[in-house]
């Protein structure tokens, strides 16, 4: 038997849908951002208020309101539903990596939403790159060919991607895609 997504039964799961609009899990029930209780609402605004660079990029996007804010820092740093909790109950906090269609070409990238903090460190953009690519099956010289690099450094980032995910092959890698949801 699976476990419960979290939300369901303990913590609190946060993801954005296409338009960037923010819902949270927590004890079984989805709840839109605006409509959050107001423990779970001082929650997430203490963890935006501790981090001080995400709210500079959002002044320099122009997003001053506080509610506004919110809704842009937890879309971008927790967007993804995936099966790790994004603030559990032992009060470990686990960002996500949230497909917002900027990736890659965003001047706030890992300043407003969070690299992806993993065992060992963590991931690079390019990392991610490869691991999506691995997850779907392809060899080392179809990875090089996507990404335009050698096959050399896609295995060098494989290397390096085992070791910070503290898994011994690509099916740990795939693995860790299903549960992150990427």
């Amino acid at each position: 038997m699976s476990p419960l997504p979290p939300g369901i039964d303990s913590g609190i799961e946060i993801w954005a849908d296409s338009y960037g609009q923010v819902f949270i899990l927590k004890e079984g029930s989805k709840t839109a951002l605006k409509n959050v209780d107001r423990l779970t609402y001082a929650i997430l605004l203490n963890d935006m208020n501790n981090h001080p660079h995400a709210q500079a990029c959002m002044d320099i996007m122009g997003i001053y309101d506080t509610r506004d804010q919110l809704q842009k820092y937890l879309a971008c740093r927790y967007g993804n539903f995936d099966t790790i909790p994004d603030f559990a109950p032992n009060g470990i906090i686990n960002t996500d990596y949230y497909k917002c269609g900027n990736r890659g070409a965003c001047k706030f990238e890992g300043k407003l939403c969070d690299k992806i903090r993993v065992k060992n460190g963590y991931l690079t953009p390019q990392e991610i790159q490869v691991i999506k690519l691995v997850a779907e099956d392809l060899c080392d010289k179809e990875v090089a060919n996507k990404l335009d690099i050698s096959p050399n450094t896609v295995s060098t980032h494989i290397q390096n991607i085992l070791e910070k995910l503290d898994v011994h092959s690509r099916v740990g890698i795939c693995r860790f895609v299903i549960e992150h949801n990427l």
